[in-house]
């Protein structure tokens, strides 16, 4: 049968008992303390300001003389970072097997002028697809819109080109 007494020893009690029993209330209050400041820690950590960050490599303040850090990096240890590849952004292709019909949407001849009067050259086109079903016949209707932009003139070289594209 284990019987605890529970007693508070003064500075006066302490040196009265025996060496060893002195050494192990002393080394029982310094992991005392050592408790007080990790709770501490952990309860700032989960209540406290997160622009306040603790660095986990900064030694702790009451820690051992010789003994690491739990927290700190020896050299000896190494840490392995992971890579992944990330999912592309947006909409997946349209089955390239279907069939596509193209419908190409252009500005008049008239609107390809340039303000200089020279013709707008093709420069490139927007596409977008969008998917149609007609009874037993799918197929994709492919949308092309050509860009014009005035590169012969004077302006377009001091203040870039002029461009057109045909309406949605």
């Amino acid at each position: 049968m284990i019987i605890y007494i529970v007693m508070e020893l003064t500075e006066i009690d302490i040196t009265a008992l025996s060496p060893q029993v002195c050494q192990y209330i002393r080394r029982l209050e310094n992991e005392i303390e050592i408790l007080k400041e990790q709770v501490n820690v952990l309860l700032h950590k989960r209540f406290g300001r997160s622009s306040e960050q603790y660095d986990e490599k900064q030694q702790p303040l009451f820690a051992a003389e010789g003994e690491p850090a739990s927290g700190a990096v020896t050299e000896t240890e190494k840490q392995e970072i992971k890579s992944y590849a990330r999912n592309k952004a947006g909409r997946k292709a349209i089955d390239p097997k279907i069939e596509r019909r193209e419908k190409i949407i252009d500005i008049s001849e008239a609107e390809k002028q340039c303000a200089c009067g020279h013709t707008m050259d093709r420069i490139g086109e927007e596409t977008s697809e969008k998917l149609h079903m007609e009874p037993i016949i799918i197929y994709v209707e492919k949308t092309i819109r050509p860009k014009y932009a005035g590169l012969k003139s004077d302006a377009a070289i001091a203040k870039g080109p002029e461009t057109k594209t045909s309406p949605q």
